[in-house]
């Protein structure tokens, strides 16, 4: 059985009830984890004129590594024709009053810095970010996937798909995975990867979320592959997208506060998300002698489904209609290859195809 969108073919192969496609470089892929079945759910370019807060929730009052906070200020965050920038500012003896376990409390840092959330959440798929990240002495940037629930409502995963950590010389470019328990227990971090890399100019990081894997990009390039073989910590809940600008101690052996760099501005021009939707599946023989019904398995979002039959000559009766089922009757005159090719889109507004090739009449 062959399938296309736009002008890419896949092989789907079956077995019992398992299906997976074969894309040109033969990677296999699930019905659910096909890179050609994505649809745009999230796109922001920081291009209006300041952040728009019902799309970004801005952190704030928050401490972190008793270090610096989190501050919801023009210092901390600005949107510019550059695309929004996040920044580490020093100020000595800032302090502000957080939320504990314990009830409210003062918390005092000499450093404040800048994150956003994603107010929406996100599931399985294609998460890209364009930035040029701060890599001066502290500067500890970051794009990345969490998720919020009360730790004594859920566990929580998370995905850091890029994190720039300058507390290192040089700076690396780290990656990771967080399992927060039910009931507040403490954290556990997976995989954690330390690569080399050359910082400076702006680069694209990407990771690829489905059910059976994660793949860390970089400029196009595959960092790494963690795989899904059961693991209780594999993430599997939705995750709000996050830009942090964090600070982190430098120095070796004894990592102080006193060579940070101030101010540093990590700038991120674009993100966007594609989630991943059911690879369709055409149903219906390959070989056909007298009017078979063929049937279009699709996603339960598809809209505006259409088929025909190609070409017209070899087939009898109607040769195109819409809806997922489709009566195919061969000419008699006919023994020849056709095919039956369905078009739908999806609620991004995004059109896609499925086809399949079909012998008529036993050639």
């Amino acid at each position: 059985m062959r399938f296309r969108c736009g002008f890419l073919f896949i092989i789907l192969l079956v077995t019992e009830t398992l299906f997976f496609s074969f894309d040109s470089s033969g990677q296999p892929h699930s019905r659910f984890g096909n890179p050609e079945y994505t649809q745009k759910v999230f796109y922001e370019d920081f291009s209006a004129a300041s952040l728009d807060r019902e799309v970004w929730r801005v952190s704030a009052n928050i401490i972190k590594s008793n270090l610096f906070i989190f501050a919801d200020s023009t210092a901390t965050i600005a949107q510019t024709e550059r695309g929004l920038g996040l920044s580490m500012v020093s100020h000595p003896g800032y302090t502000t009053e957080i939320w504990t376990p314990e009830g409210v409390k003062t918390a005092e840092a000499d450093f404040i810095a800048g994150e956003v959330m994603s107010e929406k959440d996100f599931s399985y798929g294609i998460f890209e970010c364009n930035a040029t990240l701060a890599y001066g002495r502290g500067s500890f940037p970051a794009f990345w996937l969490y998720n919020d629930t009360m730790c004594f409502e859920s566990e929580r995963p998370e995905i850091d798909i890029v994190e720039l950590n300058a507390s290192r010389n040089p700076p690396t470019l780290d990656i990771n995975i967080w399992y927060y328990p039910l009931n507040c227990l403490p954290q556990t971090s997976h995989e954690f990867t330390q690569f080399a890399f050359t910082w400076g100019g702006t680069h694209t990081f990407k990771a690829v979320w489905t059910p059976e894997k994660i793949e860390f990009w970089v400029d196009d390039q595959l960092l790494k592959i963690v795989q899904n073989t059961g693991q209780h910590w594999y993430p599997h809940l939705a995750q709000h997208l996050v830009l942090s600008q964090q600070v982190a101690r430098f120095g070796r052996p004894f990592p102080g506060t006193s060579r940070i760099e101030t101010p540093q501005t990590s700038w991120f021009h674009w993100i966007k998300v594609r989630e991943f939707f059911l690879a369709p599946e055409i149903q219906c023989p390959d070989n056909i002698w007298k009017p078979v019904v063929a049937t279009l398995d699709v996603d339960e979002k598809a809209l505006d489904i259409t088929w025909e039959l190609v070409p017209a000559r070899v087939f009898s009766g109607k040769t195109s209609g819409r809806g997922t089922k489709a009566v195919i009757t061969p000419a008699s005159s006919f023994h020849a290859m056709g095919k039956i090719s369905y078009r739908f889109k999806m609620p991004s507004g995004e059109e896609f195809t499925a086809e399949k090739q079909i012998r008529l009449n036993g050639l």
